[in-house]
């Protein structure tokens, strides 16, 4: 929300929070800071958008770095606490029953996905909303950069939606084990190889996909607030509604630490338009010195939502 929607007042839906986050891979050093949160931020429309929400996705996504234990030595680094960072910036920030999925605890591969999830409640003119914090891993993912360069030949990075599918399939577990109904806010937010992913999730809610999750909870468009940095393409326009809203299932092989879940198949007909304005909550920031921010190609037919 515009700055001046706030400036010199104390709302009561403010809190102040610390965390850490990994500066440097190979050593590991740890930084300090700090952030204030508002509620307020998701009052708002997020076709808006929110100069506030934007440095909390920033700070977010620094964040959700793996953190590799204590080690110098990144052969006999212990990944098992790689999402630490991420679920006490989330539990900081007020969120309860943080939780990462299997792929932030083991190693990775290609097309794996870490991620963490929290919810809160929110009262917004007398209304009640679940506000999920959806925040995949956006660097120290090791072999998951690999899935950069996983294209494939279709409308769709196969690389950034055979991850998205990973966090979705977690998302929804999450759903069901903590009983959450009713109205949906979400949260999302990533850099790099974690802005593809964001940016699909991103258009996943917004674009329609939100009965893979069941009858009991629903969401519009203007509710999915998502931030992206340093965002790579990931679909082309034009893509088939049951192409990109359709959900993977659980792999094997490489990838036993897959969250379970069935395939879904979107069974609708369409097309989708990435500049619709049911997309306008994304909003993405492709740092012209990332050379990441140019894959796939332009050239290729590649966008973003």
């Amino acid at each position: 929300f515009p700055f001046s929607a706030y400036a010199g007042s104390d709302p009561s839906d403010t809190a102040t929070g610390s965390y850490s986050y990994t500066s440097q891979e190979g050593s590991n050093r740890q930084v300090e800071d700090s952030f204030l949160w508002h509620d307020k931020c998701f009052e708002y429309s997020s076709y808006e958008g929110c100069s506030h929400l934007l440095l909390l996705s920033a700070q977010a996504s620094i964040a959700s770095r793996s953190r590799w234990g204590d080690s110098e030595d990144r052969s006999e680094q212990d990944t098992s606490n790689g999402a630490q960072n991420i679920l006490a910036f989330l539990e900081s920030a007020g969120f309860s029953n943080v939780e990462s999925n299997a792929w932030y605890s083991h190693e990775m591969q290609t097309d794996s996905c870490g991620v963490a999830v929290g919810q809160r409640t929110l009262t917004i003119d007398g209304s009640e909303y679940t506000l999920l914090a959806i925040i995949p891993r956006s660097a120290g993912y090791r072999q998951e950069w690999a899935g950069n360069m996983n294209v494939g030949s279709g409308d769709v990075h196969q690389g950034f939606i055979a991850a998205r599918d990973e966090v979705l399939r977690f998302v929804k577990s999450y759903i069901s084990s903590h009983d959450i109904k009713g109205r949906l806010k979400v949260w999302i937010a990533g850099h790099s190889r974690g802005a593809a992913v964001s940016n699909l999730l991103g258009g996943f809610f917004a674009g329609g996909g939100i009965g893979y999750f069941g009858s009991s909870v629903s969401i519009e468009p203007e509710d999915v607030y998502c931030y992206t940095f340093g965002t790579p393409r990931t679909v082309k326009d034009g893509i088939s509604k049951t192409t990109v809203l359709s959900v993977g299932a659980s792999r094997g092989g490489a990838y036993v630490y897959d969250t379970e879940g069935e395939a879904y198949i979107f069974a609708e007909d369409g097309s989708v338009n990435v500049n619709d304005v049911v997309f306008s909550g994304i909003r993405n920031y492709p740092f012209e010195y990332d050379f990441i921010t140019y894959l796939p190609f332009e050239e290729w037919g590649f966008t973003y939502y």
